[in-house]
């Protein structure tokens, strides 16, 4: 997302779509990583592009606060910035890279999870994973034993080098802020673990500990 604007490829037919909507955030330059997070509402009848079936169904979405217990892995996808090198060209479609991982909850901030990402983790000895700068935003998926469709439950937010790890925050979070700013869809019906209460100026989240 660049200027208040926002790119949005689809993958199956080629098609970019370039959104230009209010943002809800938090309105200031440094944000903690397990509260960076931004919701754009899309009109979708202005936006004549955009396929329906780009959106996941909420079947695929772990709406639960507990994304590690039964996880055999992760998958991280993203758009990193050395394998994307036309900037300003924004008419090419981007190269996403899709990496197999690793992860576990992160210490104090349990909105988030940490997820492994060096290179020795690479099964074939001398490859090098791609810098995750530009991966900010990519969705991370559970694998687990018993269901054979991947889950959606995190968006990759920040790398912190120094620990090979990358954090991501948990959709979780991002469904409850979508139920509060945007009332009147089908999350209203959900019992999500995390409640959010306020106004328009000033919110508080409550996340079970």
């Amino acid at each position: 997302m660049r200027d208040k604007l926002l790119w949005l490829w689809n993958h199956a037919d080629g098609v970019k779509t370039t959104i230009n909507e209010d943002i809800v955030c938090i309105p200031c330059k440094d944000v903690k990583h397990h509260a960076d997070v931004a919701i754009i509402e899309i009109r979708i009848s202005e936006y004549p592009n955009l396929n329906q079936k780009q959106a996941i169904n909420l079947e695929y979405v772990a709406k639960s606060l507990d994304v590690i217990e039964d996880s055999l892995g992760f998958i991280v996808t993203g758009y990193p910035s050395s394998k994307n090198k036309h900037a300003g060209d924004v008419t090419k479609k981007p190269k996403m890279s899709v990496i197999t991982t690793k992860g576990g909850e992160s210490k104090g901030y349990p909105t988030t999870i940490e997820l492994d990402y060096y290179n020795e983790m690479l099964a074939e000895k001398g490859m090098a994973l791609p810098k995750p700068q530009g991966m900010s935003g990519g969705g991370v998926w559970k694998i687990t034993d018993k269901d054979r469709s991947l889950k959606l439950v995190a968006l990759s937010v920040a790398c912190i080098a120094r620990e090979k790890k990358v954090v991501a925050v948990k959709i979780s979070l991002v469904l409850s802020l979508i139920k509060f700013y945007f009332p009147g869809t089908v999350l209203d019906s959900m019992d999500l673990p995390i409640k959010v209460k306020g106004d328009d100026l000033f919110i508080k989240v409550f996340v079970p500990v």
